[in-house]
């Protein structure tokens, strides 16, 4: 019985090794299943903070873009309003420019129109009488 015995007793501390060694094993298992659950609900917080830190961002940067189109948009209508203005006032003074010169035109043409309907009277006036007159027909044929 002796070697059974020893056998038994080897038998026994090589069981509650593998015991030991499975329950080790078991727990390094449970462990790692523990850890990978904390990973997914770690990561899983994370990636919603991130998603509402992005969906914040792109609020505010939605916003910004939009006051800045619209700034802009703004700036260039008062830039389309000046330009628009500048050229109402250069139409306005090349139409007085003109305006004038058709008014000078117009003056000169009834000046000129008044020259030669004078000129026109005074030649009938001329064709119709003589500048002097003959007093005897000797001095007419003298003439």
């Amino acid at each position: 019985m002796g070697n059974a015995a020893v056998i038994t007793v080897i038998g026994a501390f090589v069981a509650l090794g593998i015991l030991g060694v499975l329950f080790y094993v078991s727990t390094l298992a449970k462990n790692v299943y523990q850890i990978k659950i904390q990973m997914k609900e770690d990561l899983a917080y994370e990636l919603e903070r991130l998603k509402e830190h992005v969906e914040k961002e792109l609020v505010q940067r939605q916003r910004w873009i939009t006051r800045d189109v619209a700034g802009a948009q703004d700036g260039k209508f008062v830039l389309i309003d000046e330009e628009i203005a500048a050229l109402k006032i250069q139409v306005k003074s090349d139409l007085d420019a003109i305006d004038e010169k058709v008014r000078k035109l117009a003056a000169l043409q009834h000046a000129l129109a008044a020259k030669r309907q004078a000129k026109s009277a005074a030649a009938e006036d001329t064709a119709m009488e003589p500048a002097f007159t003959v007093d005897s027909p000797g001095r007419k044929a003298a003439q």
